[in-house]
């Protein structure tokens, strides 16, 4: 499965909090591909500190680039509205529908 990251995701990962680079590397051996929207790049990059370049490059060369389409920016927002609680693992993943999948 593809999964989107949003940025409060890869910042996390940047900044080694709640412990998302463990959780990303437990669903990559679970098979499951990383991805992210271009939206969510600038997001990063817009809030990047001091010393954080590398770290942000790093993360970026493992993720596959989308352009956010309407259908899933609504499909986020739809699942916010609707109050769903998600755990962390299911925090960070939103299938972008990429490839099929």
């Amino acid at each position: 499965m593809n999964l989107l990251l949003d940025t409060t995701i890869m910042i996390d990962v940047v900044r080694f909090r709640n412990q998302r680079n463990e959780l990303l590397a437990e669903l990559v051996r679970a098979g499951h591909r990383l991805c992210t929207s271009t939206l969510n790049i600038a997001e990063l990059y817009v809030g990047i500190r001091a010393g954080e370049s590398a770290r942000i490059e790093s993360l970026l060369s493992g993720l596959e680039y989308h352009e956010l389409s309407a259908s899933i920016a609504l499909g986020g927002a739809d699942e916010e509205h609707l109050g769903a609680k998600r755990s962390n693992a299911e925090s960070c993943r939103y299938d972008c529908g990429c490839d099929g999948d």
